[in-house]
């Protein structure tokens, strides 16, 4: 995914889940969770349900308030993540001049020496530099680490030694650079709900054998009166032919069909190489189908999103991230604190 981390496909939508009937109420934000989200939380971290209610309405608050220091495009942003420990929001600026203004909205500033804009131009040039040295394929995936101002480099497992060699040799790219080993392959891991499991038929038909997946978040394309049905999921589930703009067919884990990929954000080619550090689709589904806004969660049962949720909000690192999914099922929580999942 790209570097800014969890957003929220419904594979991930855990944190999210709400329900219109239940009690479980905060005072504060007066968000309500579903007793089974607060019960995995709870759990998960070790604390009441008291304090997992009010650890979810920070990592809402510090959800609002990315979204508006972003929008402020301070020259001196390098990232944010949410601090687990003080249950704020922490935004890292290179600027003392930014700082003021992320502590009017509440955040709390974290001094560094390099601005994104700065990481993202010394990652460019890196991997560019890399493929050039040690040939395409070797960089398997690269971003911004918030946390630790710098750069995380994935390369293939037999090709660890030379890129530490190389890393050594041109020490000159300015900011810090950490190595590790990368996948060798991108993974393919009526009513619809998000977690439902899919199918690329096309790839199947292409390449044979099962091509599983799931569906994301429920999401109307608007064209201006009219609304068509779909959802958006993982760019690597589905792909647009780029030059006819015909995009894969996909099923249900059942066999039916299902609908059809009309946009992916991935940029991916020969050797399983991401080119953009993107990886988002949106899938039309076929008449008869309607996305609703609900979550199988396979062995927790199925879970509500309530109209307060509606829209998409990115989540910040480090706040909680429920996983499920067709090939997984779930609850999974393998995603939170890590730049990006």
């Amino acid at each position: 995914m790209n570097r800014k981390a969890a957003t929220l496909l419904a594979s991930f939508f855990g944190m999210a889940a709400t329900s219109y009937s239940i009690a479980a109420r905060s005072s504060e934000t007066s968000q309500q969770y579903d007793p089974k989200v607060l019960a995995q939380v709870a759990t998960f971290y070790g604390i009441s349900e008291k304090a997992a209610i009010v650890r979810l309405d920070k990592e809402y608050e510090a959800s609002v308030q990315a979204r508006r220091i972003e929008e402020l495009q301070l020259p001196g942003y390098a990232g944010l993540w949410f601090d687990a420990l003080t249950l704020a929001l922490h935004v890292a600026v290179s600027r003392d001049a930014d700082v003021e203004a992320v502590e009017e909205l509440g955040a709390t500033p974290v001094r560094v020496a390099h601005a994104l804009t700065e990481l993202d131009r010394a990652r460019e040039n890196l991997t560019d530099a890399m493929d050039s040295a040690l040939g395409a394929g070797v960089v398997r995936e690269s971003y911004v680490d918030f946390q630790a101002n710098g750069l995380v480099v994935g390369v293939t497992a037999e090709s660890m030694a030379q890129a530490s060699e190389f890393l050594r040799a041109h020490p000159d790219f300015g900011v810090p650079v950490q190595l590790v080993s990368a996948r060798e392959d991108v993974d393919f891991s009526s009513n619809l709900y998000g977690a439902d499991g899919t199918r690329n038929h096309t790839w199947e038909v292409v390449y044979g054998g099962s091509q599983p997946c799931s569906v994301g978040a429920s999401a109307e394309r608007v064209s201006g009166s009219s609304y068509t049905a779909g959802y958006v999921t993982a760019g690597h589930c589905n792909s647009v032919d780029r030059s006819t703009g015909v995009g894969d067919i996909i099923y249900t884990s059942g066999g039916t069909s299902l609908g059809q990929a009309v946009w992916s954000s991935l940029d991916i080619g020969p050797p399983y190489k991401v080119y953009n550090n993107e990886d988002g689709a949106w899938v039309q589904t076929n008449a008869g189908w309607t996305p609703q806004p609900k979550i199988n969660g396979y062995s927790s049962g199925t879970l509500n999103v309530s109209a307060t949720w509606a829209g998409t909000l990115e989540a910040p690192i480090g706040t909680t991230a429920c996983r499920y999914g067709g090939t997984s099922g779930g609850p999974h929580f393998r995603c939170l604190v890590q730049s990006p999942c």
